[in-house]
């Protein structure tokens, strides 16, 4: 994956967001943003790059950016099975699906939307599936 710079995400964003109706990105497009077009840096205390900065450029914390990265990843493997619609209200959920194994994120997705789930109902998914 190749690391874009700071100006190509914030000219990205912007076009984005321009063309976006409602004027502002979902939590789920910002995570297939990142997904798609952030590189992975080396971890470690102190260290610039990748997710990190990210989260810096785009006004929101690490901890979150991870959180819908790990939603969009869930999305991003269904995208043969259906549709986004109706997923990108769903970060939350997809990001405790993303604890389970790949395997079941389709069927879990499924159940989720079947069954008018919570993000805490979808959250107890990972201790009942290991």
């Amino acid at each position: 994956m190749q690391w874009y710079g700071p100006a190509v995400i914030v000219a990205h964003r912007a076009s984005l967001a321009a063309s976006n109706s409602q004027g502002e990105l979902s939590t789920l497009e910002i995570g297939l943003h990142a997904l798609h077009c952030v590189s992975l840096s080396a971890g470690g205390r102190g260290k610039k790059g990748g997710l990190s900065e990210y989260a810096v450029l785009v006004g929101r914390s690490a901890g979150f950016i991870t959180q819908i990265v790990n939603a969009a990843r869930v999305a991003d493997a269904l995208k043969p099975f259906s549709q986004l619609d109706g997923l990108e209200a769903k970060t939350q959920h997809l990001s405790a699906i993303h604890a389970l194994p790949e395997e079941a994120w389709q069927p879990a997705v499924e159940a989720m939307l079947s069954g008018g789930w919570s993000a805490k109902d979808t959250s107890t998914l990972h201790g009942v599936v290991e």
